[in-house]
């Protein structure tokens, strides 16, 4: 009896040993070519996400650099409003059409004394800053 169960045990044992054997061989062909095909397909798809975030970011880059100089036109618009009203002003003072009596000391004003212009001067500054903020961070990722 004891032969007999040697001889079984080698057998199975045999058996399990030639069946992982072999199927590690020819799972390892099919494996690497997959693994190697998987890692390509990861590559690629990094790759993409990236390019489409780059274009993303330069996308936005654009919109900002439109949006600051429309602001800047605006402000522009503005300003020039701002000093054909203080010329009609003063064209109306000249003419006599408007007499006061001044009680307040003399202050220089300027088109800038508008809070309006102000807020719109500070607005691009923001723009002009967040703008340039996504261009250095673009161009840094991109030299990376």
């Amino acid at each position: 009896m004891n032969k007999l169960t040697k001889k079984i045990s080698f057998i199975l044992f045999s058996a399990v040993i030639i069946f992982f054997i072999t199927g590690n061989s020819f799972a390892d062909n099919d494996m690497l070519h997959k693994a190697a095909e998987s890692t390509k397909n990861g590559i690629d798809h990094t790759e993409n996400a990236m390019q489409d975030t780059s274009n993303t970011m330069k996308n936005m880059s654009n919109s900002m650099k439109d949006m600051s100089s429309n602001v800047v036109t605006k402000t522009n618009e503005q300003a020039k409003d701002f000093t054909n009203g203080v010329g009609d002003m003063a064209t109306d003072v000249k003419d006599g059409a408007y007499n006061a009596t001044r009680t307040a000391t003399e202050t220089a004003t300027s088109a800038f004394s508008n809070g309006t212009v102000w807020s719109w001067i500070i607005l691009v500054a923001v723009v002009l800053g967040i703008a340039f903020l996504i261009w250095y961070l673009v161009k840094r990722n991109h030299n990376e």
